[in-house]
Protein backbone atom coordinates (compact mmCIF):
# COMPACT_ATOMS: atom_id res chain seq x y z
CA UNK A 1 0.00 0.00 0.00
CA UNK A 2 1.22 3.72 -0.56
CA UNK A 3 1.89 5.32 2.32
CA UNK A 4 1.16 9.65 2.19
CA UNK A 5 4.26 11.28 2.34
CA UNK A 6 4.69 13.48 5.20
CA UNK A 7 4.24 17.07 4.76
CA UNK A 8 7.71 19.06 5.45
CA UNK A 9 7.60 22.22 7.43
CA UNK A 10 9.59 25.17 6.46
CA UNK A 11 12.19 26.58 8.89
CA UNK A 12 10.03 29.76 8.45
CA UNK A 13 6.77 28.09 9.95
CA UNK A 14 9.10 26.70 12.70
CA UNK A 15 10.02 30.36 13.42
CA UNK A 16 6.35 31.16 13.02
CA UNK A 17 4.89 28.78 15.74
CA UNK A 18 7.46 29.46 18.28
CA UNK A 19 6.65 33.50 17.96
CA UNK A 20 3.03 32.42 18.04
CA UNK A 21 3.74 30.43 21.45
CA UNK A 22 6.16 33.29 22.87
CA UNK A 23 3.50 36.07 21.77
CA UNK A 24 0.05 34.18 22.56
CA UNK A 25 1.76 33.23 26.57
CA UNK A 26 0.41 35.16 29.64
CA UNK A 27 3.45 36.36 29.93
CA UNK A 28 3.84 38.36 26.68
CA UNK A 29 0.21 39.45 27.06
CA UNK A 30 0.81 41.01 30.91
CA UNK A 31 3.73 43.00 29.70
CA UNK A 32 1.87 44.32 26.55
CA UNK A 33 -1.03 45.11 29.04
CA UNK A 34 1.47 46.62 31.32
CA UNK A 35 2.50 48.54 28.56
CA UNK A 36 -1.22 49.89 27.46
CA UNK A 37 -1.83 50.97 30.98
CA UNK A 38 1.57 52.66 31.17
CA UNK A 39 0.51 54.80 27.93
CA UNK A 40 -2.96 55.51 29.44
CA UNK A 41 -1.35 57.08 32.28
CA UNK A 42 1.12 58.85 30.42
CA UNK A 43 -1.74 60.56 28.25
CA UNK A 44 -3.70 61.33 31.68
CA UNK A 45 -0.23 63.21 32.87
CA UNK A 46 -0.04 65.15 29.66
CA UNK A 47 -4.00 66.14 29.80
CA UNK A 48 -3.52 67.53 33.33
CA UNK A 49 -0.77 69.61 32.60
CA UNK A 50 -2.54 70.66 28.84
CA UNK A 51 -2.28 74.53 28.77
CA UNK A 52 0.87 74.22 31.67
CA UNK A 53 3.51 72.12 29.75
CA UNK A 54 7.06 74.12 29.48
CA UNK A 55 9.43 73.09 26.29
CA UNK A 56 10.90 70.45 28.61
CA UNK A 57 7.54 68.60 29.02
CA UNK A 58 6.42 69.04 25.46
CA UNK A 59 9.48 66.74 24.06
CA UNK A 60 9.48 64.76 27.32
CA UNK A 61 5.47 63.81 25.89
CA UNK A 62 6.65 63.66 22.12
CA UNK A 63 9.32 61.31 23.34
CA UNK A 64 7.29 59.10 25.48
CA UNK A 65 4.06 59.23 22.77
CA UNK A 66 7.18 58.19 19.83
CA UNK A 67 8.37 55.50 21.94
CA UNK A 68 5.17 53.68 22.40
CA UNK A 69 4.32 54.30 19.32
CA UNK A 70 6.92 52.50 18.00
CA UNK A 71 6.53 49.62 20.68
CA UNK A 72 3.15 48.97 19.72
CA UNK A 73 3.66 49.03 15.62
CA UNK A 74 6.20 46.23 16.58
CA UNK A 75 3.88 44.58 18.72
CA UNK A 76 1.45 44.80 15.53
CA UNK A 77 3.87 43.42 13.06
CA UNK A 78 4.79 40.40 15.67
CA UNK A 79 1.27 39.75 15.75
CA UNK A 80 0.86 39.67 12.34
CA UNK A 81 3.92 37.28 11.85
CA UNK A 82 2.11 35.13 14.65
CA UNK A 83 -0.90 34.63 13.46
CA UNK A 84 -0.57 34.99 9.73
CA UNK A 85 -3.05 35.43 7.96
CA UNK A 86 -6.13 34.14 8.34
CA UNK A 87 -5.98 33.89 12.25
CA UNK A 88 -5.06 37.55 12.23
CA UNK A 89 -8.02 39.05 9.93
CA UNK A 90 -10.80 37.15 11.65
CA UNK A 91 -10.19 38.51 15.08
CA UNK A 92 -11.63 41.89 15.10
CA UNK A 93 -9.45 42.92 18.27
CA UNK A 94 -6.67 42.92 15.86
CA UNK A 95 -8.43 45.05 13.11
CA UNK A 96 -9.06 47.42 16.24
CA UNK A 97 -5.25 47.19 17.23
CA UNK A 98 -4.51 48.02 13.41
CA UNK A 99 -6.22 51.07 13.38
CA UNK A 100 -4.83 52.52 16.91
CA UNK A 101 -1.21 51.69 15.57
CA UNK A 102 -2.39 53.58 12.30
CA UNK A 103 -3.67 56.35 13.40
CA UNK A 104 -0.97 56.90 16.00
CA UNK A 105 1.45 56.55 12.86
CA UNK A 106 -0.15 58.87 11.10
CA UNK A 107 -0.51 61.55 14.07
CA UNK A 108 3.32 61.72 14.02
CA UNK A 109 3.81 62.29 10.45
CA UNK A 110 1.00 64.86 9.87
CA UNK A 111 1.45 66.90 13.12
CA UNK A 112 1.07 70.08 10.97
CA UNK A 113 -1.90 69.18 8.63
CA UNK A 114 -5.49 70.02 9.85
CA UNK A 115 -7.22 67.39 11.87
CA UNK A 116 -3.37 66.27 13.44
CA UNK A 117 -5.03 67.49 17.07
CA UNK A 118 -7.54 64.65 16.83
CA UNK A 119 -5.43 61.98 15.40
CA UNK A 120 -3.24 62.64 18.49
CA UNK A 121 -6.59 62.64 20.42
CA UNK A 122 -6.98 58.82 19.41
CA UNK A 123 -3.91 57.76 21.04
CA UNK A 124 -5.97 57.46 24.30
CA UNK A 125 -8.08 54.60 22.51
CA UNK A 126 -4.92 52.04 23.11
CA UNK A 127 -6.47 51.45 26.49
CA UNK A 128 -9.32 49.24 24.78
CA UNK A 129 -6.78 47.25 23.41
CA UNK A 130 -6.41 45.74 26.88
CA UNK A 131 -9.52 44.34 26.36
CA UNK A 132 -8.32 41.40 23.81
CA UNK A 133 -6.08 40.93 26.57
CA UNK A 134 -7.99 40.26 29.97
CA UNK A 135 -10.58 37.61 29.59
CA UNK A 136 -12.86 39.14 32.40
CA UNK A 137 -12.90 43.01 30.76
CA UNK A 138 -13.66 41.02 26.81
CA UNK A 139 -16.55 39.13 28.70
CA UNK A 140 -17.67 42.51 29.67
CA UNK A 141 -17.43 43.67 26.21
CA UNK A 142 -19.44 40.87 24.71
CA UNK A 143 -22.14 40.86 27.04
CA UNK A 144 -22.66 44.44 26.66
CA UNK A 145 -22.94 43.95 22.71
CA UNK A 146 -24.96 40.95 23.06
CA UNK A 147 -27.44 43.92 24.69
CA UNK A 148 -27.98 46.76 22.39
CA UNK A 149 -30.51 44.63 20.54
CA UNK A 150 -33.12 44.54 23.74
CA UNK A 151 -31.55 47.89 24.61
CA UNK A 152 -32.56 49.15 21.39
CA UNK A 153 -35.55 48.07 21.62
CA UNK A 154 -36.33 49.58 25.26
CA UNK A 155 -34.73 52.78 24.12
CA UNK A 156 -37.36 53.01 21.19
CA UNK A 157 -39.88 52.21 23.33
CA UNK A 158 -38.99 54.85 26.08
CA UNK A 159 -38.93 57.28 23.06
CA UNK A 160 -42.51 56.33 21.91
CA UNK A 161 -43.88 56.90 25.01
CA UNK A 162 -42.12 60.40 25.80
CA UNK A 163 -43.23 61.56 22.16
CA UNK A 164 -46.40 60.93 23.14
CA UNK A 165 -46.34 62.98 26.24
CA UNK A 166 -44.65 65.87 24.74
CA UNK A 167 -47.45 65.78 21.94
CA UNK A 168 -50.18 66.00 25.25
CA UNK A 169 -47.65 68.78 26.60
CA UNK A 170 -47.70 71.09 23.64
CA UNK A 171 -51.45 70.67 23.75
CA UNK A 172 -52.25 71.22 27.54
CA UNK A 173 -49.40 73.32 28.59
CA UNK A 174 -47.91 75.51 25.54
CA UNK A 175 -50.21 78.66 26.72
CA UNK A 176 -48.67 78.62 30.32
CA UNK A 177 -45.37 78.29 29.69
CA UNK A 178 -44.34 78.97 25.56
CA UNK A 179 -40.35 78.24 26.49
CA UNK A 180 -40.85 74.86 27.95
CA UNK A 181 -44.27 73.36 26.01
CA UNK A 182 -44.11 75.80 22.90
CA UNK A 183 -43.53 73.20 20.15
CA UNK A 184 -42.93 69.27 20.04
CA UNK A 185 -39.12 69.45 19.99
CA UNK A 186 -38.95 71.78 23.60
CA UNK A 187 -41.90 69.53 24.12
CA UNK A 188 -39.75 66.58 24.06
CA UNK A 189 -36.32 68.03 25.72
CA UNK A 190 -38.66 68.78 28.73
CA UNK A 191 -39.90 65.59 28.63
CA UNK A 192 -36.64 63.73 28.78
CA UNK A 193 -35.78 66.30 31.78
CA UNK A 194 -38.38 65.03 33.58
CA UNK A 195 -37.83 61.79 32.72
CA UNK A 196 -34.16 62.21 33.96
CA UNK A 197 -35.47 63.51 37.68
CA UNK A 198 -33.65 67.27 36.47
CA UNK A 199 -35.73 70.23 38.38
CA UNK A 200 -38.64 68.45 37.51
CA UNK A 201 -40.66 69.37 40.09
CA UNK A 202 -39.86 73.33 39.38
CA UNK A 203 -40.85 72.76 35.90
CA UNK A 204 -44.29 71.13 37.30
CA UNK A 205 -44.83 73.88 39.76
CA UNK A 206 -44.71 76.50 37.84
CA UNK A 207 -47.42 75.37 35.64
CA UNK A 208 -50.05 75.75 38.90
CA UNK A 209 -52.05 78.57 37.87
CA UNK A 210 -54.49 78.13 41.13
CA UNK A 211 -57.59 77.07 39.32
CA UNK A 212 -59.55 73.54 38.71
CA UNK A 213 -57.11 72.67 35.84
CA UNK A 214 -53.98 72.38 38.49
CA UNK A 215 -55.50 68.49 39.11
CA UNK A 216 -54.64 68.23 35.46
CA UNK A 217 -50.84 69.15 36.04
CA UNK A 218 -50.13 66.92 39.21
CA UNK A 219 -52.17 64.08 37.24
CA UNK A 220 -50.08 64.47 34.23
CA UNK A 221 -46.37 64.81 36.07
Amino acid sequence: YSQDPVPTVTTLERVRRKVRWFYIGDRCQVFVAALIMLNFLTNIIESHFNGKKTDMLVKIFDDFNLAFSIIFTIELVVNLFATFFTEFISDGWNWFDFVVVLVSLLSLGMEDLPGAQVLRLMRCFRVFRLFKRIPSLRQIIVALYASIPPMANAFALVCLVTAIYAIMSVTFFSHRDEDLFGDFFRAMFTMFQVMTGDAWSDICRNLFEGTQSDALVALFF
